[in-house]
């Protein structure tokens, strides 16, 4: 974990992470940046991430999101776990796999009175942390 809760997101949080995942030799293809809305927001808030001697485009322009920080992606989500008070993740793909115990079941039906198909279907799911060092919380504010 880097950051300080209830603070909000400065490049150096940013750069510990980073710094973190290299130290735990996780490949540098195949990471990502998982941010939420706040986090936007406080990048849209720095020279670090705005200025164009430092980022070649605008976030002004294009936005943020599907940018990349360190060469890895960003997303934004709302459905992070809040740890303190908020956070963010910089993880490598081979952090979590999914695990499915029951293939996907579907089942269609014509429904009359709505003049439609309804479609049902049912799987059992879950997640297997694979590489618990491959990723980094990062707190940050909510």
């Amino acid at each position: 974990t880097v950051g300080t809760p209830g603070t909000a997101l400065s490049e150096n949080d940013f750069i510990s992470a980073y710094e973190k995942l290299n130290a735990e030799d996780a490949p540098a293809e195949n990471r990502q940046w998982v941010i939420n809305p706040y986090t936007i927001t406080d990048i849209a808030k720095n020279d670090y991430f705005m200025r164009m001697d430092y980022v070649p485009d605008s976030m002004v322009r294009n936005g943020f999101q599907g940018k990349q920080i360190f060469g890895a992606p960003v997303y934004m989500t709302n459905n992070l776990d809040k740890y303190a008070t908020g956070a963010a993740a910089d993880f490598h793909k081979e952090y979590a796999a999914l695990v499915v115990q029951q293939t996907a079941k579907f089942e269609t039906w014509r429904w009359q009175l709505r003049h439609s198909d309804a479609i049902s279907g049912l799987i059992l799911f879950g997640i297997k942390i694979m590489r618990p060092t491959f990723a980094v919380c990062i707190n940050t504010r909510a």
